[in-house]
């Protein structure tokens, strides 16, 4: 008997403000016609793992109905109240910056890929206010990012990363492809930095130089680029396994990493963060 494929379809709502990070995963996953969503709030001090009877989510324009929950491009408007988690609240979004065409490339016109990929905004301004359990989340011109996923599975291994530091804002995926017959390590990342887009993608020549010791090495045409996990604060997150949410991995929401972008082996920019996201699923 050939086992039913499953699917998933999520977005992931990163919120900054200050030294603190909260992040929104609103999902929809299942196998068949058996069908189910949820909501994850990851904090610096936990995940909240929140079941969702009814959840639509449409693409374009971005906006999710998860319960009395909405997510969009305009902003969150949370309502939730249950034994493990009381949070309410509204945050505004502006000033959204896409990136210049779909982070797949050619890739998204595979339709045996495991995982796809989609990035909706690399940064935006946040105001308002959020309470969970008590705890008071203010945002006056915090930072924003989102984007989305889509497939049968989180990859067997992967690192991703994505960060906001002063006048950049990044991100990088490295990972093991399955594909009829084959894998290969794909490479999917952007960089916007003083107004100017930086493109890292196996479709343009990327390859992944090194991996390994929590450390990511990229190497495209005359381009190095460097991001290492410096601090982990791991926390637990529910990822789809053919449909369903079983696996579990960790990700470091709020956590100290470096990045490297080097050109010509001359230095483009060099920072460690203390506001990075990170996930290593990597054998070390």
């Amino acid at each position: 008997m050939v086992a039913a494929i499953g699917f998933f379809k999520g977005y992931y709502f990163k919120c900054s403000t200050g030294e603190e990070i909260i992040a929104f995963i609103p999902a929809i996953h299942g196998v068949r016609k058996d069908k189910s969503a949820s909501l994850q709030i990851i904090t610096e001090e936990g995940v909240y793992n929140i079941p969702i009877r009814s959840m639509v989510l449409e693409e374009r324009p971005l906006k999710v109905k998860a319960g009395k929950n909405l997510f969009s491009l305009k902003g969150i408007c949370l309502e939730i109240d249950s034994e493990e988690i009381k949070a309410a609240g509204k945050l505004r979004f502006s000033d959204i910056r896409k990136i210049k065409y779909n982070i797949m490339g050619p890739f998204r016109f595979l339709p045996m890929m495991q995982c796809s990929h989609s990035i909706v905004s690399m940064t935006h301004k946040i105001n308002g206010k959020i309470v969970i359990n008590g705890r008071k989340y203010l945002f006056s011109d915090g930072r924003g990012y989102i984007e989305g996923d889509k497939g049968r599975s989180f990859p067997s291994e992967y690192a991703w990363t994505q960060c906001q530091h002063e006048d950049t804002s990044l991100m990088l995926a490295v990972a093991d492809i399955p594909l009829p017959g084959f894998h290969f390590t794909g490479v999917i990342g952007v960089i916007h930095i003083a107004g100017r887009e930086y493109r890292l993608a196996t479709y343009l020549g990327a390859r992944a130089s090194h991996i390994g010791n929590n450390t990511i090495v990229i190497r495209q045409g005359r381009y190095r680029f460097m991001a290492t996990l410096l601090e982990k604060k791991g926390q637990p997150l529910y990822a789809p396994q053919r449909g369903k949410m079983e696996r579990t991995i960790r990700e470091s929401p709020c956590c100290t990493a470096r990045y490297r972008l080097e050109r010509d082996d001359k230095k483009v920019f060099d920072f460690i963060s203390k506001m990075a996201s990170f996930e290593y699923e990597f054998d070390q």
